[in-house]
Parts: C-alpha cells; structure tokens; sequence
C-alpha cells in the first residue's frame, strides 16, 4: 500500500509524514526519540562486543591450535628426550655409609644445551599468532562496520549502527582508525571504554579519535 495512505483504515493521508491517521485515530510512526534515547549505553556496547568476542573466538582457537600445537608437542618431545633420568647407580644401597653433604642431581643435565633452538620456533608461532589473530579482528571489525550494513553482527543484534560525525556510513579507512582506536582503549585498561558512560553521546576513546558514533538503527535517519 502507498506510504500516503494509512496502514489501518486505508484512508488517504493529506500529509504522507503524519503520524497519526486523522480517519481513524490510529498512530501510523512512532514518536520521535529524544536525542538521548539515540546512543546506546555502556553496557548495551559491551553486550555486542561480547557477541563479537564469541563469534570471532571461533576462528581464532583454530588458528591457534594449527599453529601453536604443533611447536608446543616438539618442544616437550624435545624436554622430555634430553632430559636424564636418574641412574639408580647413585642411590646408596643399604648398609652403605651415608655422606655427610647431601646428594643433589646436577640440575643442568636435566635440561637441554640448546633451548634456544627448542624454544625459538614455539615463541615465533606464538608470535604469528597473535599477528594473524589482529589482522581477523581488524579485518572483521573494519569491513563490517563499513559495509552497507554499518554494524557487526553483535552491533546489528543489538539495533546498532556505526555513523561518522555527519550521520553517514563511515569508510573502511575511518573504520580501520576506529579499530585501531581500540588498541588504545585496552592499552589505558579499558579506560578508554569507559568514557561511553561520561560522554555526552556515548563515545568511548575510539569514536573520539575516528569521529564516529554508535546510534540505534530505528531511532536514527541519514541525512540527504
């Protein structure tokens, strides 16, 4: 049915932006929200991110168990090859005289000479990991929030959009200061998440730096 004709009754309306059909009473929009009621609160954003963070946890444990399995069972294949074990030749036998100093293992042929060359590939796959882990993350968030749809899966659960500070869709290079934006947010212990609770419109660090805002989908118009 035409938008200039009621939903309800079917009459006609004389202004197709009316809110409530002047036939039959009935409201046809909803109120406008106040521009409080735009911005979502702290724990509104935690909840998406949480959602997120669970998505996201999916392909991250299997890179990790691809990439950091393999070098952890070397390296305790290697531990527990070169490690000698205790020769039962110097236990004392009964009956013979106990020295005086106690017997202590030398503690170093228990270990192996090299643990550089045992420990060096673990440490760089732990490494790639965490590089790899970023660039999903990076890449996920970035795209997502700059895509027509302007929302991650937890933001779009929610109702959520991503804006820039002229009320549009924001670029995939505004998207990607955004994320990065984030970094910074963890590296001062989440006090830059914190300052949704304080801003006026609900910014944390990271839409401070990239000029973005988080609003609800459907209280929310873009400008022409």
């Amino acid at each position: 049915m035409p938008s200039n004709f009621c939903p309800n009754c079917g009459a006609k309306l004389q202004y197709p932006e009316a809110e409530i059909c002047p036939s039959c009473g009935v409201r046809i929009k909803p109120p406008p929200s106040s521009p409080g009621d735009l911005y979502p609160g702290f724990w509104t954003r935690v909840f998406a991110y949480i959602i997120d963070t669970v998505i996201l946890a999916i392909p991250s444990a299997i890179i990790i168990f691809l990439l950091i399995a393999g070098p952890i069972s070397d390296a305790m294949n290697a531990v527990s090859g070169t490690m000698s074990p205790f020769s039962l030749d110097t236990i004392p036998s009964p009956g013979t005289m106990i020295p005086s100093a106690p017997y202590s293992p030398d503690l170093g042929s228990l270990l192996p000479s090299d643990l550089g060359s045992l420990f060096g590939p673990l440490l760089f796959a732990m490494m790639e990991t965490a590089v790899i882990v970023l660039a999903i993350r990076w890449v996920y968030f970035a795209y997502m929030e700059s895509s027509p749809r302007q929302a991650t899966f937890g933001k779009a659960a929610l109702g959520l959009v991503v804006i820039d500070g002229g009320g549009h869709r924001i670029s995939f290079l505004r998207a990607t200061g955004r994320w990065l934006g984030k970094l910074l947010s963890w590296a001062t212990l989440g006090i830059g998440f914190y300052l949704i609770q304080f801003t006026e419109k609900k910014q944390g660090l990271h839409d401070l730096i990239a000029d973005t805002f988080v609003v609800y989908k459907n209280r929310y118009q873009e400008p022409r």
